[in-house]
């Protein structure tokens, strides 16, 4: 079909470059700088990877992907799968190998939206500097050097972005199909694909209605989008493995369903939590415009307006610069409205941020052509590229500056580390009922892929709320007795906690972590049971067996988490690292406060209050703790111990006082008697 039969094509250059004699053609690099630039991108990357796991998902999906099970819901299979082929690396760690899937899907990533914003803008300093506004985006580099999905999507919606702009120039086919099978790729790895591909996809039709709308075209462009689809054959081929760490039933037509579809969380929502209050969209909103400037280093947002005022504005490339206009504004609204995590809750907001990532490449394109579009009113002379790459060069180098120390990944194993104490001190073949991502994947992957405390079976308890846990339980674990279909006594077939202590306290030595709270919280087991702080977990123990407390007192000291606090603490609020700290922490204070009421509970035991004592002390010292309870607990320790030794009885007054400091509750009943005993 020729020019004149289907209009001109949609992309045309903003001013088209000329080649003055002796200079070098506007691609003088040709695919020089596309391959430098994704090699040097990945060496700085290979820099800063990960040596092991870290919080969040990765535990997960690195065990996955070296079990060859089923990830949560959607599964994840494309990333499954191209991680698999990184496990056999013959060398580093199993998260490592996995690790490096990310710096190589993100490096790859640049150079597309590199060769993007060239055939753009036809420049290719341009390019570069909206592939290195990307690369090293502190929120992309952060997920580099990570084994997480989003790494993988960015790649994919490069692809998608490079193969309409390919579209675009000549409406040809080819491109038009290329992009139908992205789309499809990129809904086997991640469901928020769709909020980008759907409009393109939709301008695409649109602008090549002439050749596109026939039954064969679009029969060959839908059948693109399911070859794209394939990867999600795995799920059920790996459902047959019937691994401890996977997830769902999808070798059933249901279950298989229900697991791609996210009915278990809430199809295209982020988790299974109702929205906190009204505003949750907004305040999302909010928080993206007000963290977008620094993601790309504030220079991308004045060249993305640049960009998008010039082609809208002056009529320059208008419907594929509305097209990616439309892809942003529907990802930000539908994401936002679909998103159900409370924002309160500073770890909640970091999940929220990995989503970012995807609008995050669009306003990067948009500074590539804003800065292309300021570039082409250079005047035009022998060496007038040279000003231009010095800028895009200090630009990029700059960012790399800045980010670098924040992106740096490469000594940090804290979460190899926190799982290992989390290990360590349980007994031989006990049960550790595991509850948060945080503790169960890090645990399942130093377990599964690397060898360690593997007799501890770690179950989620959280799953076991889903009727398909069972089936894999009882496969993996026929030695530990599930009393009933699923976890929760309202449920048909369900059974509570003293049910499930009652079925395996006679063969195991249980063990739980963070035991649920508030709505959740299930007080079936506190007649005949108590829970004894042991390490980061707690012991469950049944209250009909004698246990000699200064043996406790022994094997409860040992089990104390050693981790590098000085390191955890610079990590900010919201943080997995932050969490391990919290971890540590509460292991301590719990410890020191159960010893407290043990003590007061067998007639002031001097030695158990003497150790509670010391280990809230210990700990207000360290962490500086400023928590008023603390110092109320500390101040009754002394208390109870100055009927030995007077000198403690200074000790509770200063306790005292600092809890009279910080602003005690007016309610507290305890507040008149120690007001009076501080004042006497």
């Amino acid at each position: 079909m020729s020019d004149e039969e289907r209009g001109q094509p949609v992309l045309a250059l903003a001013r088209e470059p000329e080649t003055d004699p002796g200079e070098q053609d506007p691609y003088l690099l040709g695919w020089a700088l596309p391959a430098l630039t994704g090699l040097g991108v990945f060496l700085i990357y290979l820099r800063t990877l990960a040596p092991s796991v870290v919080g969040g998902d990765t535990g997960e999906l690195v065990t996955i992907a070296y079990k060859l099970g089923v990830a949560h819901p959607p599964g994840y299979p494309l990333f499954t799968m191209l991680a698999k082929l990184c496990t056999f690396i013959p060398f580093g760690t199993i998260a490592w190998r996995v690790n490096l899937l990310s710096a190589l899907c993100d490096s790859a990533a640049a150079v597309i939206i590199l060769l993007a914003v060239r055939r753009w803008t036809r420049n290719e300093w341009a390019g570069l500097l909206a592939a290195g506004l990307f690369a090293f985006s502190p929120l992309v580099w952060r997920y580099a050097a990570i084994a997480e999905v989003f790494a993988l999507n960015n790649l994919i919606v490069a692809l998608m972005l490079y193969s309409a702009i390919r579209y675009a120039e000549g409406h040809e086919r080819k491109y038009a199909y290329l992009t139908a099978f992205f789309f499809g790729l990129g809904m086997s790895n991640h469901h928020t694909s769709l909020f980008f591909g759907l409009p393109i996809m939709f301008w695409i039709l649109i602008a090549g209605r002439r050749e596109l709308w026939t039954f064969r075209e679009l029969l060959i462009s839908a059948g693109c989008f399911f070859v794209g689809l394939l990867p999600y054959v795995y799920l059920p081929l790996a459902d047959t493995r019937m691994m401890a760490v996977s997830w769902g039933n999808t070798s059933t037509l249901n279950g298989f369903f229900t697991h791609v579809l996210r009915r278990e969380y809430g199809t295209l929502q982020l988790g299974a939590h109702r929205l906190e209050a009204p505003g949750n969209f907004f305040r999302g909103l909010d928080a993206y415009f007000s963290a977008a400037p620094e993601n790309v280093f504030y220079v991308g947002i004045v060249l993305a307006l640049v960009g998008l005022s010039h082609h809208l504005y002056r009529k320059v490339n208008t419907s594929l610069t509305t097209a990616t206009v439309v892809s942003f504004c529907l990802y930000l609204i539908a994401f936002n409205a679909l998103s159900n995590l409370p924002f309160s809750e500073p770890l909640y907001l970091q999940v929220q941020t990995r989503f970012w990532q995807q609008p995050n490449i669009l306003i990067c394109v948009w500074a590539g052509v804003g800065f292309g579009s300021l570039a082409a009113w250079v005047p035009r002379w022998k060496w007038h590229r040279v000003p231009i790459a010095g800028i895009v060069f200090a630009l990029v180098l700059a960012e790399v500056a800045v980010d670098f120390r924040a992106a740096d990944q490469h000594l940090n194993t804290s979460a190899q580390d926190f799982a290992r104490e989390l290990l360590r001190p349980l007994p031989p073949n006990s049960i550790f009922w595991s509850r948060e991502d945080l503790v169960t994947f890090t645990a399942r992957y130093l377990q599964l892929c690397e060898g360690y405390r593997s007799d501890v079976r770690v179950i989620d308890r959280e799953t076991l709320r889903i009727p398909w846990a069972k089936r894999l339980m009882n496969f993996n674990y026929p030695e530990v007795t599930i009393p009933g279909t699923v976890y929760g006594r309202s449920r048909v077939g369900g059974y509570d906690a003293k049910q499930l202590f009652d079925a395996n306290v006679e063969h195991f030595k249980m063990f739980a972590n963070r035991w649920e709270a508030g709505a959740n919280i299930d007080w079936s087991w506190d007649e005949d049971y108590s829970m004894w702080p042991f390490g980061m977990t707690s012991w469950i123990v049944s209250k009909h067996v004698s246990i000699d407390p200064y043996v406790y007192l022994r094997e409860s000291e040992s089990a104390l988490p050693q981790l590098d606090v000085a390191m955890l603490a610079r990590y900010p609020n919201g943080s997995w690292e932050n969490e391990m700290l919290k971890y540590y922490w509460e292991a301590r204070l719990n410890r020191a406060d159960y010893l407290i009421d043990y003590g007061i509970a067998h007639e002031n035991d001097r030695y158990l209050l003497e150790a509670g004592a010391a280990g809230l002390a210990d700990s207000v010292e360290r962490a500086h703790l400023r928590e008023p309870w603390v110092f109320k607990r500390l101040g009754l320790a002394y208390s109870k111990l100055a009927i030995y030794d007077p000198v403690y009885r200074v000790k509770m007054k200063d306790a005292w006082s600092r809890y009279l400091e910080l602003g005690p509750s007016p309610d507290d009943p305890d507040l008149t008697e120690i007001r009076n005993a501080v004042s006497n």
